[in-house]
C-alpha cells in the first residue's frame, strides 16, 4: 500500500495513457482499469471523513443493485462494472493537466478594448469546446490577477462558454449521452434528453 501512495500520480497518468491505447484497440481494457482502481485505493486516505462515507453508500448501493440485477438474471461483465467510466475519468484526468497552463508572470498587462473581448470570447468558446468548463478557470486566473473578475468579464466569459454548446460535439452532455445511452449512437433523440 506504501508503494501506491508513493506513486498515484504515475498511477492517474498510466491510467490515462494506457486508456488511449485501448481505444484503437492496442491493448486491453484490464490494464487502465487496475490501475485507476489502485489509484482510488492509494488516494483512500486522502479524503475526508464526510466524502468517505459518501462513497462507501454509493459502493453500498451500487453493490446491492448489481446483486438485485444478478438475482434477476442479469449478469453485467467485468468492463460493465468496474470499466464503464474510464472514458470520462480519462477526461478528467487530461483535464487536470490545465493547472500547467497558468500564466504566473503577472506583471504582464493584460490586453483592452474591443479586441481583447472577441479575442477572449473566441479563445473561451473555441478551447471551452474541447476542454469543457475547466476553461473558464483558466481564462479567469488569467483575466484577475490579483483583483476579482468584474461583472463584464464574468459576463464575456459564461457567455462564450455556453455558446459553444451549440456546435461542439465534446460537451460533456454528449459524452455522458454515448457512454450511458450507446444504442442512441448520437442519434437527434439523444441530444434532446440531455
Amino acid at each position: 500500500m506504501t508503494f501506491l501512495k508513493k506513486h498515484t500520480g504515475w498511477l492517474v497518468l498510466g491510467t490515462l495513457l494506457f486508456y488511449l491505447l485501448t481505444v484503437p484497440p492496442f491493448i486491453s481494457v484490464l490494464l487502465p482499469t487496475i490501475l485507476a482502481w489502485s489509484a482510488n485505493f492509494a488516494m483512500w486516505h486522502t479524503l475526508a471523513p464526510s466524502a468517505k462515507r459518501q462513497v462507501s453508500w454509493l459502493m453500498a448501493i451500487g453493490i446491492a443493485a448489481l446483486l438485485f440485477a444478478a438475482s434477476k438474471g442479469t449478469w453485467m461483465t467485468w468492463q460493465q462494472v468496474f470499466a464503464v467510466n474510464l472514458p470520462m475519468l480519462a477526461m478528467f484526468v487530461a483535464v487536470s493537466f490545465l493547472d500547467l497552463t497558468g500564466s504566473k508572470d503577472e506583471s504582464r498587462p493584460l490586453p483592452k478594448g474591443l479586441s481583447a473581448i472577441f479575442n477572449t470570447a473566441i479563445g473561451v468558446q473555441v478551447l471551452g469546446a474541447v476542454i469543457n468548463l475547466s476553461v473558464i478557470m483558466v481564462f479567469a486566473d488569467r483575466m484577475k490577477g490579483a483583483i476579482r473578475l468584474t461583472p463584464v468579464q464574468q459576463f464575456v466569459l459564461t457567455r462564450s462558454f455556453s455558446a459553444a454548446a451549440w456546435w461542439s460535439p465534446f460537451f460533456v452532455a454528449t459524452g455522458v449521452a454515448i457512454t450511458y445511452a450507446p444504442a442512441c449512437n448520437g442519434k437527434r433523440l439523444c441530444y434532446q434528453v440531455f
